[in-house]
C-alpha cells in the first residue's frame, strides 16, 4: 500500500505509470509483429475466424466478470487500514470464488451458444469444437483479475509490468514458429490459449507470494480480530453486493 503520509507520495502514480509503460510498450511492439505474422500465415479469412473466436470469448468473459480488481482495491484497502488480516483474507477468498463461478457461467453460455454464433458469423462448423475448447480460457482470465487487484493494492506495479510481457512473448514465439512451418487457425488458438494461461498463472503466483508476505505483516500489527457483519450470499461484509 502507498503511504499517503510520505512527502513524496504524490509521485507514486507517475513512477508506477513509468513501470507500466515499459510493459505496455513491449506488449504493443510484439502485438504488431505477431498479428502481422498471423495475418500472413492464415490469410484474410483465417485471421478473421481467429479474431472472431478470441474476441467473442473475450467479450463474454468481460460481461460475466465482476471486475474484481476494483472490488479488491475498494475493500482490501479498508482492511489494510484497519490492520485486519483475517478480513483481508476473506475478501480475497470471496473474490476468487465469485470470479470462478462467473467464469463457469461464461463457459456454459459459450458452450450453449456456439452453434448459433457460428451461424451468425458464417464460420465453418469445423471450428465448433475449437471454440468450445478455447472457452475454457475464461476461468484463468477472470480469476487472474483478483491477482491484478492484489498487486495494485500492495503497489507492485513493477511485477504487473513484467507480467504484461509474458503473453505477448509467447504469442510472438508461437506465431513465428507457425509462420515458418505453416499453421492453421487451430494452431494459433493453441498458442493464444497457452499465452493467456501462462500469463494468468504468472500473475497469480506473483500475487500469492506477495500477498502472503503482506498478510504476515498485518498479523503482526493486528491487535484483535474485529467482528464485521457479513453480507448476503457469502459476502464478507455488508454493502459488497451493492458495490458489485
Amino acid at each position: 500500500m502507498i503511504d499517503f503520509s510520505a512527502p513524496d507520495a504524490w509521485k507514486r502514480p507517475f513512477k508506477n505509470a513509468k513501470k507500466l509503460l515499459l510493459g505496455r510498450g513491449v506488449q504493443g511492439v510484439l502485438s504488431i509483429v505477431y498479428l502481422a505474422m498471423a495475418t500472413r500465415t492464415l490469410g484474410v479469412e483465417g485471421f478473421g475466424v481467429l479474431t472472431l473466436i478470441t474476441s467473442t470469448v473475450g467479450l463474454v468473459g468481460t460481461l460475466a466478470s465482476f471486475q474484481p480488481a476494483q472490488f479488491i482495491l475498494r475493500y482490501g484497502a479498508q482492511a489494510i487500514t484497519n490492520k485486519d488480516a483475517t478480513h483481508f483474507k476473506k475478501i480475497f477468498r470471496f473474490g476468487i470464488i465469485l470470479e470462478f463461478l462467473a467464469a463457469i457461467a461464461a463457459v456454459a453460455i459459450i458452450l450453449l451458444l456456439t452453434k448459433p454464433l457460428v451461424t451468425l458469423f458464417s464460420i465453418d462448423p469445423f471450428y465448433i469444437d475449437l471454440i468450445r475448447v478455447y472457452a475454457f480460457v475464461l476461468p484463468f482470465i477472470l480469476v487472474s483479475g483478483v491477482a491484478m487487484g492484489a498487486l495494485q493494492l500492495i503497489d507492485r506495479h513493477d511485477l504487473i509490468s513484467w507480467q504484461l510481457t509474458a503473453g505477448p512473448v509467447i504469442k510472438f514465439v508461437g506465431a513465428a514458429i507457425l509462420f515458418f512451418i505453416g499453421g492453421g487457425v487451430a494452431g494459433f488458438l493453441v498458442v493464444w490459449f497457452i499465452s493467456v494461461v501462462v500469463g494468468a498463472l504468472i500473475l497469480s503466483i506473483f500475487a500469492w507470494r506477495n500477498i502472503k508476505i503482506h498478510l504476515q505483516g498485518l498479523r503482526k500489527e493486528q491487535a484483535e480480530v474485529k467482528h464485521i457483519a457479513a453480507g448476503r450470499c457469502g459476502a464478507p461484509e455488508k454493502g459488497m453486493w451493492n458495490y458489485l
